[in-house]
């Protein structure tokens, strides 16, 4: 398996290529919208889940329903 590329050995290389070198900021799922959609989708499902007898493709139909 190859070694695996760290900010510090990329930024080094690139360094010695006089290359631009760029860091990501930290992810934050609160910045992302799409993520709170994705909570209440689940949040859906699994209040679903118990009336439906943990049957999921009927707890996802319903979700749905009310999404």
């Amino acid at each position: 398996m190859p070694p695996l590329i760290t900010d510090v050995s990329l930024e080094k290389s690139s360094k010695n290529q006089e290359a631009n070198y760029f860091s990501k900021p930290s992810y934050s799922p609160d910045l992302n919208p799409i993520e709170h959609g994705w909570h209440k989708v689940k949040t859906a499902i699994r209040k679903e889940l118990a009336k439906y007898e943990f049957n999921l493709h009927k707890a996802v139909a319903a979700a749905f329903q009310y999404l």
